[in-house]
């Protein structure tokens, strides 16, 4: 039987001993007593490449709309000795963005594609942990349960889908060499940001012919969004937007109203959306000349629902000129 390395005999004599509440310890545990993974594992996740086709195929939308932000981050690094990843929601690499030299496993990039890079398979690294906990996670040097990743360091942000689920993630993993832990919370920032910005394209392509509107008081959460149809019924929410209106699938069903759910919610309806819808509402009215039909195409809702509004808000209907008397 061949001698354990130094990092893992660390893993399993911390696993054993530790008592604490630590992320990692909690992933190295899975990782031992679950999973069944050794931490000097000698072979690469093998990559399945019918299933990466069928993966592809399913999520097509979220490849198409994440991109972009896999050539924006890979940019922004070093692309001598970093490697950007998008997984869907088993760790899967869907795309990635990457050099031969940055991998660990001596592969072509091409061989990356189709292997699955979650917990289960893996054990901690940036990836496993973000999908495991389904939140932001930083894992450097020997955090990580592979002895061939104590390198490296491997940042993650979860991937949320229109309904609110877990769709996958998008992360980036580089020499610990090249990056300061000093700037860990920045990059960690900078990647939530671009799986939010994933996450609201995906959510508008869902809802294309609603309005979107920001569900959180004063702007402070952009990514709580709600997509609202023409009747002022509110038929989506991201996650952010249902974890701050404590909505689910079944409240959504019903399609509320949002006026009646803003105000069902503790007065989260903030009096800068009124006013700011109000001031909507009388740019329109202006721009077609008291029209009511014509103003409530140019806002987006039915003119059931304009004329609902205008109540609300006090808004005065605009009388027509009277027409010239015919001439004697």
């Amino acid at each position: 039987m061949s001698r354990l390395s130094e990092h893992a005999e660390k893993i399993i004599e911390t696993v054993e001993t530790y008592a604490g509440t630590s992320a990692i310890v909690a992933s190295w545990r899975r990782c031992l007593r679950v999973h069944g993974l050794d931490p000097d594992q000698a072979t690469p996740p093998a990559a399945d490449r019918e299933a990466w086709h069928q993966a592809c195929r399913r999520e097509a939308m979220l490849i198409e709309v994440a991109c972009p932000a896999l050539d924006q981050l890979y940019a922004m690094l070093n692309p001598g000795d970093c490697a950007v990843f998008l997984t869907d929601r088993t760790g899967m690499a869907l795309d990635l963005r990457t050099s031969r030299a940055c991998d660990v496993w001596q592969r072509e990039p091409k061989d990356w594609l189709g292997a699955a890079y979650s917990e289960e398979k893996l054990g901690t690294t940036g990836i496993g942990m973000c999908l495991a906990d389904q939140r932001v996670v930083v894992v450097r040097g020997d955090q990580h349960f592979m002895t061939r990743y104590v390198n490296r360091v491997w940042i993650a942000a979860p991937l949320f889908g229109p309904s609110g689920s877990l769709v996958g993630s998008i992360s980036f993993n580089q020499d610990i060499a090249l990056h300061d832990q000093r700037v860990d919370s920045f990059f960690a920032m900078t990647l939530a940001n671009f799986a939010r910005r994933i996450e609201a394209e995906l959510f508008a392509r869902a809802f294309p012919q609603t309005r979107l509107v920001l569900a959180s008081p004063q702007g402070r959460s952009p990514e709580a969004l709600l997509a609202v149809d023409h009747d002022d019924r509110v038929i989506g929410a991201t996650r952010a937007a249902r974890r701050l209106l404590s909505l689910d699938d079944d409240a959504l069903a019903e399609a509320p109203n949002l006026d009646e759910l803003f105000n069902a919610t503790a007065g989260r309806r903030v009096d800068v959306l009124a006013d700011a819808e109000r001031r909507t509402i009388l740019r329109a009215l202006s721009r077609v000349g008291g029209n009511l039909s014509a103003a409530a195409r140019l806002v987006g809702i039915s003119r059931s629902t304009l004329y609902r509004k205008l109540a609300a808000y006090e808004i005065g209907v605009p009388m027509a000129p009277p027409r010239p008397r015919p001439s004697a």
